[in-house]
């Protein structure tokens, strides 16, 4: 075999495991590629949490306010037994609290707070509204519930902890109205869907005692 032949042979070779080498190295590289945009992905979905939560921690801190002042304003009614303005259902929560003029105006104001077209795949969200009260106001009434506290909702249901009469005891319940007292702390359990993942915020809210 001749000298130019063995050269060929050798040239064959280098360029064989060339390809072999810049087609591992387009592998590896393809490889960090995927790994560094499905790191990116998790990143920008725990963001995504971290500014839902963010929300849900604002919304929870207005809430605590407003029932820590929840003011056991009764009913003027000359015959019946007095009833606190406080109307708790599952999906809503209606009260009177006093304003220090941070958020709303000052003085006492009616809230309701409200769960709105929740469980359409996360497109609901929670609610409220307040409107002041006339002193001697004989009822408990707010305007709309159209300010937002918390988007992407699925559900959000609260209950009532306390005695509903004098001397019962203490325990949960689904609604709390038509009762002479307030409740002793409210309970929000929140669902929220983020990237098609649901997440459950548990809150308890205590109200300052009568």
């Amino acid at each position: 075999m001749t000298e130019g032949s063995h050269s060929g042979d050798r040239t064959s070779g280098f360029v064989l495991l060339e390809v072999l080498v810049g087609l591992v190295l387009l592998s590896l590289t393809l490889g960090l590629f995927a790994l560094t945009l499905s790191f990116a992905s998790r990143v920008a979905e725990a963001g995504r949490l971290r500014d839902r939560g963010a929300e849900i921690a604002v919304g929870a801190a207005a809430i605590s306010g407003w029932l820590a002042g929840a003011l056991p304003l009764v009913q003027p009614r000359a015959t019946e037994r007095p009833l606190v303005m406080f109307e708790g259902l599952a999906d809503r929560v209606s009260f009177v609290t006093l304003s220090n003029g941070d958020a709303q105006a000052g003085g006492i104001l009616a809230i309701t707070i409200a769960s709105e077209n929740t469980g359409a795949q996360g497109a609901g969200a929670l609610v409220f509204g307040s409107a002041l009260m006339s002193i001697g106001a004989a009822a408990l009434s707010v305007q709309n519930t159209g300010e937002v506290l918390a988007r992407g909702v699925v559900s959000a249901t609260f209950s009532y902890f306390g005695s509903l009469e004098e001397g019962a005891p203490g325990r949960w319940h689904d609604e709390w109205k038509n009762s002479e007292r307030l409740p002793r702390l409210v309970n929000l359990h929140v669902r929220v869907i983020v990237q098609r993942r649901l997440e459950d915020f548990e809150l308890n809210f205590p109200i300052i005692p009568e």
